[in-house]
C-alpha cells in the first residue's frame, strides 16, 4: 500500500532542512564548526587587544582550532584572554600569540605560531606565555598623514623654486649664460698667450732633445763604470771586495756577538741585595751603620762590597821626623801623629757549603774571615779582623729573621780586647732583594707618569 505524504507534512520537512542548512553554513562562515570531541582553555595575557572580543577565531598555521570564550582586565591594567581550543590540539609551553587583522579593514584573529621544538605542551588552565604586540593600524595612519604634510610641503618648496622669474632655478640658469659669455670671450682674448705657450713647450722640447744626445755617451760610460765597481766587489777585488768575500770576519763577528751575548746573561744571571742595618753599641753610647750590596754569581758564591762608618774607630798612629838646623847644631825632631778614620769598607768573598758560609777579604778596612750558619730564619755570625796589639777584633752576631725584608740582631763586639774590654749591642736592618727593587722602581715610575 502506497503511503502518500500530506502537503503539511512536506513543508515541515523542507523548513527543517532548510533550518539545519542555515544552521551549518552559519557555523562554518563563522569558523566555530562542530566539535564533537570537546575542548579545554588556556589563557593570554597581552598589553592591548584591540579588536579582539568574545567569539574572536583562534587560528593556527591558518586553520581555525578555536575561539576567545572571554575578554577581561587584570589587577595590572592588562587583557587576559580565556581561549577555548579543541581538544585534540597541543601548544607547547614556548608557543607565542600575536593579534593579527586579514587586511587594513578585516577581521581581527589570534595566531599562535608554535616554537617548532618537541617541548612539553601547555595543559588546561595555562598561559600562554610569549605575546607579540599587535600592529597599531591607527598611529600607521597618523604617520601617513604626517608624511602627506612632510610630502605637501616639499612640493611646495620645488613649486616656488623652479617657478617665476625671481625663482632660484631662474637665477641659476642666468648665472650659467653669463658664465658661458664670459667663457667664449676669455678663449678668444688668450687665443695668443695659448699659441705663445705651445711655441715655448716646443722650444723646451728641442733643447732637452739635443741635451739628452749630448749626455747619452756620459751617462753610458757612468753606467759601464757602475758596472765595472759591481763585478770587483762580486769577485773580492780591492779593499772592500776582500772584506766583502772574507768568510772569517763573520766568523770574528759572530764570536763577538756570541761572547757578548753570554757575558750579558751571565750578568743577568746575578742575583743582587742591598743590605742596610745600624747596631748600638751599649757601652759607648753610639750606633754603627752598614749598607753592603751582595752579588751572587751563584747560588753557592757570592761578593759582599760595602761602607761602615764607626763614630769612634781606634786611633791610626804615625811618626813624623824633622830635621833642623840652628846656630850651626842640626836637630832631629819625632812627631806622633793620631788620626781617626770613620769611613770604613767591606770587600769580602764568600763560600756556601749547605748551611755554613765562609768568607774573607776586608772587614771594616782590615783584612779578616768570617763564618755565618743559616738554620731557617735563624743566623749566627763569628768574624774576626784587625790582628793588632790589642788582640784581633772577635764579634759575634746573633740575627732574627722577622719578614724576608726586615730583620733584628744582637751580640758582643771586640771580644778579645784586653784593655777596654768587649761591648755589647743590638740593631736591626732591611734588605732588598732584586724582585723587591724592580716592584719598587715599577711603582715609582707609574707614579710619576
Amino acid at each position: 500500500m502506497k503511503r502518500h505524504f500530506s502537503t503539511e507534512a512536506k513543508v515541515g520537512a523542507f523548513v527543517f532542512v532548510a533550518i539545519l542548512l542555515l544552521m551549518y553554513i552559519t557555523l562554518d562562515v563563522s569558523q566555530l564548526g562542530f566539535n564533537w570531541g570537546g575542548t579545554y582553555k588556556v589563557y593570554v595575557v597581552m598589553d592591548l587587544a584591540e579588536g579582539i572580543s568574545r567569539k574572536t577565531p583562534v587560528q593556527i598555521a591558518g586553520i581555525p582550532v578555536g575561539v576567545v570564550n572571554r575578554v577581561e582586565l587584570t589587577k595590572d591594567q592588562k587583557a587576559r584572554l580565556e581561549i577555548e581550543l579543541e581538544k585534540g590540539v597541543t601548544i607547547d609551553k614556548d608557543a607565542s600569540a600575536e593579534v593579527r587583522t586579514r587586511g587594513v579593514l578585516g577581521d581581527t584573529y589570534i595566531e599562535i605560531t608554535p616554537s617548532g621544538q618537541q617541548r612539553e605542551s601547555i595543559e588546561s588552565g595555562g598561559t600562554v606565555s610569549k605575546v607579540k604586540p599587535a600592529p597599531d593600524f591607527q598611529q600607521l595612519a597618523r604617520d601617513m598623514m604626517l608624511l602627506s604634510e612632510d610630502l605637501k610641503a616639499i612640493t611646495k618648496s620645488m613649486r616656488e623654486y623652479s617657478e617665476g622669474e625671481n625663482s632660484r632655478a631662474a637665477k641659476i640658469l642666468e648665472n650659467m649664460e653669463t658664465l658661458s659669455r664670459e667663457w667664449v670671450k676669455l678663449t678668444q682674448s688668450s687665443s695668443k698667450n695659448t699659441e705663445a705657450l705651445i711655441a715655448n713647450l716646443a722650444a723646451i722640447s728641442a733643447d732637452m732633445r739635443e741635451l739628452s744626445s749630448y749626455g747619452r755617451e756620459d751617462m753610458k760610460e757612468i753606467l759601464q763604470g757602475m758596472n765595472q765597481i759591481t763585478t770587483n766587489l762580486v769577485e773580492g777585488k780591492g779593499n772592500i771586495g776582500r772584506v766583502l768575500k772574507d768568510e772569517s770576519l763573520y766568523e770574528t763577528g759572530e764570536e763577538i756577538l756570541q761572547n757578548v751575548s753570554d757575558l750579558t746573561r751571565t750578568v743577568r744571571s746575578f742575583q743582587t741585595e742591598i743590605d742596610y742595618h745600624l747596631e748600638y753599641l751599649g757601652q759607648a753610647g753610639e750606633a754603627k751603620n752598614y749598607v753592603n750590596l751582595k752579588l751572587a754569581t751563584s747560588p753557592d758564591k757570592y761578593f759582599l762590597f760595602g761602607i761602615a762608618t764607626d763614630p769612634s774607630p781606634p786611633p791610626s798612629l804615625s811618626t813624623e821626623t824633622e830635621v833642623r838646623t840652628t846656630d850651626g847644631v842640626t836637630s832631629t825632631i819625632l812627631r806622633e801623629k793620631s788620626e781617626e778614620n770613620t769611613l770604613r769598607f767591606n770587600v769580602q768573598i764568600a763560600k756556601r757549603f749547605k748551611d755554613l758560609t765562609v768568607r774573607g777579604g776586608l772587614i771594616e778596612s782590615k783584612g779578616g774571615v768570617g763564618l755565618d750558619y743559616n738554620k731557617g730564619p735563624f743566623q749566627v755570625s763569628l768574624e774576626t779582623f784587625r790582628f793588632g796589639d790589642n788582640g784581633p777584633n772577635l764579634k759575634a752576631k746573633g740575627q732574627l729573621n722577622i719578614t724576608p725584608t726586615f730583620y733584628l740582631m744582637g751580640g758582643g763586639d771586640d771580644l778579645l780586647n784586653r784593655f777596654d774590654g768587649p761591648d755589647w749591642f743590638v740593631g736591626a736592618g732591611i734588605r732588598f732583594t732584586d724582585d723587591d727593587l724592580s716592584a719598587l722602581f715599577g711603582g715609582a715610575s707609574l707614579l710619576t707618569r
